[in-house]
């Protein structure tokens, strides 16, 4: 039983969540980057894995067996969430074009541009 729902986890997993962060890998890196960013990017993924490792058997005594799983539900709803909101679609563009994608800030709160458009009697104006 314990090989059978292994192959059934990997025949499930590898095709759908399992490559996606190799393959954003090795998209979203400047050439001057890749390696560097790789590496730290593998790094944090098998950190991960060991946090999980090591603080899974504590969870299921703590929250149980249920709410370990739905907190690692969770925790995969909001990667999803993530992944859907935040990183543009790199199909069919090329590695400069990928590039240019990742160097466009993902919002404009606090940056020297949003400070420019307002006038200098409106930042005045706020502070009194």
């Amino acid at each position: 039983m314990g090989v059978l729902g292994l192959a059934l986890y990997l025949m499930f997993f590898a095709p759908g969540m399992g490559p996606m962060p190799w393959t954003i890998n090795s998209e979203i890196y400047p050439l001057w980057a890749r390696s560097t960013g790789n590496a730290l990017s593998t790094a944090t993924n098998w950190a991960f894995n060991l946090i999980v490792s090591m603080t899974f058997l504590t969870l299921i005594e703590t929250i149980t067996k249920y709410g370990t799983y739905w907190l690692f539900v969770g925790i995969v709803f909001l990667a999803i969430v993530f992944m859907v909101t935040l990183l543009p679609e790199t199909r069919g563009k090329s590695l400069e074009e990928v590039e240019e994608l990742f160097i466009e800030p993902w919002c404009s709160c606090g940056s020297r541009d949003a400070l420019d458009e307002t006038s200098t009697d409106e930042v005045i104006d706020t502070k009194l």
